[in-house]
């Protein structure tokens, strides 16, 4: 029975361009299309009954790394299979040959092979090639990072017969070779395939690092967005699940630079407060204390301080206590050794009787954290990921770009997507980013605020229609030309392409 990779994401096969008889079809999966982690992958590729058999492949691949040099001479990172007259004809294992920072070489050694395809074997002159290589891996990085599978070599070059089924080979990388993007993006793989007579096939993959599932959409963000060099400030996190979206019960968020100011606190110190909404205002209030303080990292409880009066009748009826005094979550605080920091949370007890799939309003967890965040002391752009885990475990990664340095304050209004114009795609792209799951966030706030009310909603979108198509006035100024904001307001402009 062949194995399958477990992933959070299956692709499409695609079929690849063909010429004469030669059509194969290829698909590959990724073990885990998480920002930051490392994963396994597996690829299948099928040649129909009758055609040639594809005998190699390379790919070249955009975005991702491969981590070759956790690999050492003779360890076991996967297997091959070939099904054609029964399942798993072939079975073969991936043994590393050789390994070092840059690359990586595996010889597929065959374990086992059914008799029927030993015939086809010895009928084409070859020989038992159990125990023996039948093919390489070899992993490589560089500008480009490249995966080639040189195989099988079951046959003399030229010589392969077609089969009266289809040839389906399947590898499976269990070991994670993969190391994925720091931050939400796309990995590309371009994949090369010729056949034992020579013909040449192209398929292009696209993954998707970071994306959502359709039922879980957690937003994140974290204020202020804008900081100064070196300075020292508390942050803000504010967690939300729209309604009917699955609800959070994990958070992890790694800043790629700066640091935690871990060395004021002691345990049983205040070190922030915050609240938890949904159904109620201030269903939860509460306050972060110090429970233990180890080396770079620092913990503290989430001690309820008040409880909105109706959810603390429904507890009550429900035959829970009142939570005031107790914790209710756990913070950990993290400085990574040799730069960046990080933030999480797991396991809260918000529904003493046990955390439902999702809820029928918004919740929104809101973390006022007194432990300081020491900025980097270089300008410019500081990546934070963060990773978010629902109830049924659904994961989710979201991206955000905090401003290191002063922010920028020229900007168009109305330019919402920055691309320099003012028409309808400004518009739409408001309205993708209030209402649509995992929409793109605006790099200019200030820019898409069309009416300069000091917030983002859809009278923005209508302002912007109306002034287009229905004869309203233009946003205020500055607008048609890069300028300040002439009105204060709580929106940033981190950054604005559009204007120099």
């Amino acid at each position: 029975m062949r194995l399958t990779l477990l992933s959070l994401l299956c692709l499409l096969s695609l079929t690849a361009t063909s010429f004469g008889q030669y059509a194969p079809t290829y698909s590959m999966t990724l073990g885990s299309l998480a920002p930051a982690d490392t994963a396994g992958l597996s690829f299948e590729r099928t040649d129909p009954a009758g055609t040639t058999i594809t005998t190699s492949q390379i790919q070249t691949w955009t975005g991702g790394s491969f981590n070759t040099g956790a690999l050492a001479p003779g360890d076991v990172i996967g297997f091959v299979t070939i099904s054609s007259y029964t399942e798993d004809d072939l079975v073969a294992s991936l043994v590393i040959d050789s390994a070092d920072s840059v690359a990586a070489t595996a010889s597929a050694v065959v374990d086992e092979v059914s008799v029927a395809l030993l015939q086809q074997i010895t009928l084409a002159g070859g020989t038992d090639p159990t125990g023996s290589s039948v093919g390489t891996v070899t992993l490589t990085n560089g500008t480009t990072n490249e995966l080639s599978f040189d195989g099988p070599q079951l046959f003399t070059a030229g010589s392969a017969p077609t089969f009266p089924f289809e040839w389906l080979l399947y590898v499976e990388i269990t070991s994670p070779v993969l190391e994925l993007p720091f931050g939400p993006s796309d990995i590309v793989v371009a994949t090369a395939l010729m056949s034992d007579a020579g013909d040449t096939a192209d398929v292009q993959e696209t993954f998707v690092v970071g994306a959502a599932s359709p039922d879980y959409y957690p937003e994140i963000a974290t204020t202020p967005s804008v900081l100064p060099e070196s300075s020292v400030t508390p942050l803000t996190q504010t967690i939300t699940d729209p309604a009917m979206s699955r609800v959070t019960i994990e958070h992890l968020s790694t800043f790629e630079a700066g640091s935690w100011d871990l060395s004021t606190f002691t345990v049983g110190a205040n070190c922030g407060s915050g609240q938890v909404d949904f159904f109620y205002d201030d269903t939860y209030v509460f306050d972060l204390t110090v429970s233990s303080v180890v080396a770079n990292t620092m913990t503290a409880n989430v001690i309820v301080t008040s409880v909105a009066p109706d959810w603390l009748t429904q507890l009550i009826d429900l035959g829970e206590s009142d939570p005031t005094g107790t914790s209710i979550l756990t913070i950990e605080y993290s400085n990574t050794p040799g730069g960046g920091c990080t933030v999480s949370f797991d396991d809260h007890n918000f529904f003493p009787y046990g955390v439902p799939p999702q809820i029928g309003s918004a919740l929104v967890v809101e973390l006022n954290h007194a432990v300081t965040f020491l900025a980097p002391s270089t300008a410019g752009p500081l990546a934070v990921n963060s990773v978010l885990q629902s109830s049924l475990g659904d994961s989710a990664s979201l991206g955000e770009t905090l401003t290191i340095g002063a922010p920028i304050d020229q900007f168009d209004r109305g330019d919402c997507n920055g691309d320099g114009g003012f028409d309808i795609s400004d518009a739409v792209f408001i309205l993708e980013s209030l209402f649509v799951p995992g929409g793109q966030e605006p790099e200019c706030r200030d820019a898409c605020d069309s009416n300069d009310d000091g917030g983002l909603d859809i009278g923005d979108a209508v302002y912007k229609l109306t002034a287009l198509f229905g004869g309203g006035t233009a946003p205020p100024a500055p607008h048609g030309s890069c300028g300040t904001d002439p009105t204060s307001d709580t929106l940033e402009c981190a950054t604005f392409t559009a204007c120099p």
